[in-house]
């Protein structure tokens, strides 16, 4: 088991992905957001197992993009919490290319 995580590797696999994702359900690099609303579990509650987690709040996605697309003119003023949203988007990005027909 792994006690680190090689950043650049994890850079380079997401963009890997997300070239096949673009490739395989996007003519135009945009996808549909067919959902909105999910789960959000607590940063605590998420990573201890030995009890259920209390479904404290709801997360949307259109907010998460909007987070995310703000910034596509003012690169520079992204920051790390920033990958709370992004987590939150590409496992619908996920999800929606494991379900495609």
């Amino acid at each position: 088991m792994a006690d680190k995580i090689d950043l650049e590797t994890m850079r380079r696999v997401t963009d890997a992905a997300l070239r096949i994702v673009q490739s395989e359900m996007s003519q135009d690099g945009l996808l549909e957001l067919k959902q909105n609303f999910y789960w959000e579990i607590s940063s605590p509650e998420r990573y201890d197992t030995k009890q259920k987690p209390q479904l404290e709040s709801i997360g949307s996605l259109h907010d998460d993009w909007e987070f995310i697309s703000d910034l596509k003119e003012s690169i520079s003023d992204a920051n790390p919490l920033l990958l709370v949203h992004i987590s939150a988007l590409l496992l619908y990005v996920a999800e929606q290319w494991a379900e495609r027909p």
